[in-house]
C-alpha cells in the first residue's frame, strides 16, 4: 500500500511540477480582469496593502517591496489622475509577532516619501489582518463617510476573492487589477524555455491560496 501511495504520489507531484498547471489556474482567477475598463468618475481610490516586506524593510533599513509593489505604483499613479478623490491605504500587519518587522502601512509610508508623494492626504485604515477585516472597515469607513464610486486596487489573482467577499458584506466597488501573474498565449516550446519547477508550484500555491479564502467566506459571519 505504501509504494502505490508513493508511487501515484510521485506521479502527481511530477505533474503540477513540469507542467504549467499552476499558471493555468491563475489564469482562470485573472481572466476576468484582462480587459477592465475603468469608470471616468472616481470619488474614492482604495488600496489593498500586500506589496511591502516590513521584515526586510526593518532588517536592511532600506525600502523592499514584494511580487505586489504594483498596487502602490497603481495608487499614486490613479492618485495624480483623479486629484479629487479620497485617497484610502487598508491594511495594517498581518503578523502575530510585531518584533523585528515594521507594519505595511509604515513601510508605505517610506515609498511615498521615496517618491516624493503626500501621504497626509492618505487615510490609513490600519488595524485589520486579512481581506475580509480590510473590506468590513473599508464598509464601516464608507458608510460613516458615505463614500461614493469606490475604485480597489489589488492583485489580479487577489481580486475575485475580493468581489466575493465584497457581496457578502454588501460592499460595491469598482475593480482595478494589476499585478498579472498569469501568463496570456505561451506557446508550448516557450513555457519549456522557462521551465520552473519553484515557479509552478510557487502558482499553483497562490491559487490553492485565494481559492481557500473564497472557501472560508462560508464560515464567516
Amino acid at each position: 500500500i505504501f509504494k502505490i501511495f508513493v508511487f501515484i504520489f510521485s506521479i502527481i507531484f511530477f505533474v503540477i511540477s513540469f507542467f504549467p498547471i499552476g499558471n493555468f489556474m491563475l489564469g482562470y482567477l485573472e481572466k476576468d480582469f484582462y480587459s477592465e475598463k475603468v469608470p471616468t468618475k472616481i470619488n474614492t481610490i482604495v488600496v489593498l496593502a500586500g506589496a511591502e516586506s516590513g521584515k526586510k524593510t526593518f532588517f536592511y533599513k532600506r525600502l523592499h517591496l514584494g511580487d505586489s509593489s504594483e498596487r502602490l505604483i497603481a495608487f499614486v499613479k490613479l492618485a495624480n489622475k483623479y486629484p479629487k478623490a479620497k485617497l484610502i491605504y487598508l491594511g495594517g500587519s498581518p503578523h502575530l509577532d510585531h518584533s523585528n518587522s515594521l507594519s505595511e502601512p509604515k513601510v508605505a509610508k517610506i515609498f511615498f516619501e521615496d517618491i516624493n508623494f503626500d501621504y497626509q492626504k492618505v487615510v490609513f485604515l490600519n488595524t485589520s489582518r486579512n481581506t475580509i477585516e480590510n473590506l468590513k472597515d473599508l464598509k464601516s469607513y464608507s458608510e460613516s463617510k458615505k463614500l461614493k464610486n469606490i475604485l480597489l486596487i489589488t492583485s489580479a489573482s487577489h481580486m475575485k476573492r475580493c468581489i466575493y467577499t465584497g457581496k457578502k458584506i454588501n460592499l460595491d466597488f469598482f475593480t482595478y487589477s494589476v499585478d498579472f501573474k498569469s501568463l496570456i498565449e505561451v506557446s508550448f516550446l516557450n513555457s519549456w524555455q522557462k521551465f520552473n519547477i519553484v515557479s509552478n508550484l510557487s502558482s499553483l500555491n497562490l491559487f490553492w491560496r485565494e481559492m481557500l479564502g473564497i472557501i472560508a467566506l462560508n464560515f464567516v459571519s
